[in-house]
């Protein structure tokens, strides 16, 4: 089990004053001052800010608008000096003892992330969306994910610290965080969690955070499997254009291929080709990314004097 000492609970919070204390209360009667935990403030409107700022121990960084869950979690990676990192939504959802849960399994695993049971993704007319982003990225990515976007998650904070320019701004940042590490080979385990009716309304907007967290995916594929994308995109398009020239062909022998399927099997060709391109240019870039990391962590561990 990974050491209370070595971790921070982080909370993202906007317009949650109905449930932080409830959150907070929980959170230091079971663990009390050897759990680090840090309220992000993300341009709350009520006194959310000022109902953490009551609690001993419990810092409170703000923001003076909103900018997003993803920014709060920028912030909280900037403020936090313990090696991990808790994500636990304010909303009264989670339960304070499962974030001891979480810190059970993280020995030698990078990501450790709460799975909710079907019945815990949301509210019944959420679910199908949910599970629908959930089929998309099984399909892009090519394996099944229990949960996609769950709000509680424990994290090695200097692995997340190097994709933060990654990081979407809004709600969409679980979701990219996991597939970065999925994508990236690091060690991801999944433990079983239940959670409770929030306490409040919802910050979610189905629609439009729908529609963001299904670009967060299509991005996230091109960028870290953009060889798999193109390919099915141009296998799709191979297999049209056989199925349609073959038709074609039964019908007026005579004609041959048509022009039309040519044209569509040409295009699945070059979907392909554009395909190995983006795959190598992804790499690069990913490489520079991590290695600028490296080094800077390399660099800030030879000059630090030891304690």
């Amino acid at each position: 089990m990974i050491p209370l000492e070595q971790c921070t609970v982080v909370i993202p919070a906007h317009n949650e004053a109905l449930a932080i204390d409830q959150v907070l209360q929980e959170l230091t009667t079971r663990y009390g001052p050897r759990l680090a935990l840090l309220v992000v403030d993300d341009g709350s409107e009520d006194d959310t800010a000022a109902r953490a700022q009551r609690y001993a121990g419990v810092r409170v960084a703000r923001h003076h608008r909103r900018f997003g869950y993803g920014a709060s979690i920028k912030t909280a990676l900037s403020l936090a000096a313990t090696p991990y990192i808790c994500l636990f939504d304010a909303d009264g959802q989670h339960q304070a003892a499962d974030v001891a849960r979480l810190l059970e399994a993280a020995p030698n695993m990078d990501m450790v992330i709460g799975a909710r049971a079907w019945g815990g993704l949301g509210v019944s007319w959420r679910t199908p969306g949910k599970l629908a982003l959930i089929a998309l990225a099984a399909i892009c990515m090519g394996r099944l994910f229990p949960d996609l976007n769950s709000g509680l998650r424990l994290v090695d904070r200097e692995l997340l610290l190097q994709y933060v320019p990654l990081l979407p701004d809004g709600f969409s940042a679980s979701t990219t965080s996991t597939l970065i590490f999925f994508t990236r080979g690091y060690s991801v385990a999944h433990t079983p969690i239940q959670v409770r009716p929030r306490l409040g309304r919802s910050q979610v907007r189905p629609l439009r955070d729908g529609a963001r967290a299904t670009g967060t995916i299509l991005r996230m594929v091109t960028l870290f499997k953009p060889i798999r994308f193109f390919s099915l995109v141009g296998a799709l398009l191979l297999a049209i254009g056989v199925i349609y020239g073959a038709n074609r062909l039964m019908l007026n022998p005579q004609v041959g291929l048509s022009v039309g399927s040519l044209l569509i099997i040409l295009t699945g060709v070059l979907v392909f080709l554009f395909g190995l391109i983006a795959d190598q240019i992804a790499n690069i870039r990913l490489e520079q990314l991590e290695r600028r990391h490296t080094l800077a962590r390399r660099i800030r561990a030879e000059t630090e004097p030891d304690p």
